[in-house]
């Protein structure tokens, strides 16, 4: 399902799905089941890919813009902007905003690129040029820049703590797996 025309960056708000990461990484480590798998450097590598955030990427190079006709003298042209990674935080409120979002839809599902694509939308007279309307859609995609170079300060921060969290989480799982070990040794034998 598309997101329809509308605000972006006004979805949940960063610092919700900061938490809601951690709270899967914390469940994450607790469902590790042996010591060898605490000690295994791909469960660290695994659990960083899973818990770290991506921040959106416009791929200026393959933007697209496609004209449709409207009723009377004007044509809505849609700028496509393709979202090769962290397309779905385009939802997501930074900490540090400005009250006008850029107003978009994310099309997930993009048959044309096979990656998701950033579509937006404006009307124009007939007879504007080809240039102006590039022009737009530059000016589309700084705004857009702008709005994720804010998020990425949320996003630095969330990732730069990982890997300590993730090592500390793992010996910390560790020694709770060698505790049971060492009650399983002193409990066997019979009474």
């Amino acid at each position: 399902m598309n997101m329809q025309d509308g605000p972006l960056f006004s979805g949940q708000n960063i610092d919700a799905l900061r938490s809601t990461s951690r709270q899967r990484l914390d469940k994450a480590l607790a469902g590790i089941g042996t010591v060898k798998e605490c000690d295994d450097p791909a469960t660290a590598a695994r659990l960083l890919k899973d818990a770290q955030l991506e921040l959106p990427e416009l791929d200026r190079d393959k933007t697209t813009l496609t004209p449709s006709e409207e009723e009377g003298n004007n044509l809505t042209i849609t700028a496509g902007f393709p979202v090769p990674q962290g397309w779905s935080l385009l939802e997501v409120r930074p900490n540090n905003f400005t009250l006008s979002p850029p107003v978009g839809r994310v099309d997930r599902y993009s048959v044309a690129s096979g990656t998701p694509v950033l579509l937006i939308s404006r009307s124009f007279p007939r007879g504007t040029s080809p240039d102006a309307m590039k022009a737009w859609a530059r000016k589309e995609a700084d705004v857009v820049d702008r709005w994720i170079e804010w998020l990425a300060v949320d996003v630095r921060m969330h990732n730069a703590g990982l890997e300590e969290r993730i090592a500390a989480g793992l010996a910390e799982r560790k020694r709770q797996l060698q505790d049971i070990d060492d009650l399983r040794d002193g409990l066997s034998g019979g009474i």
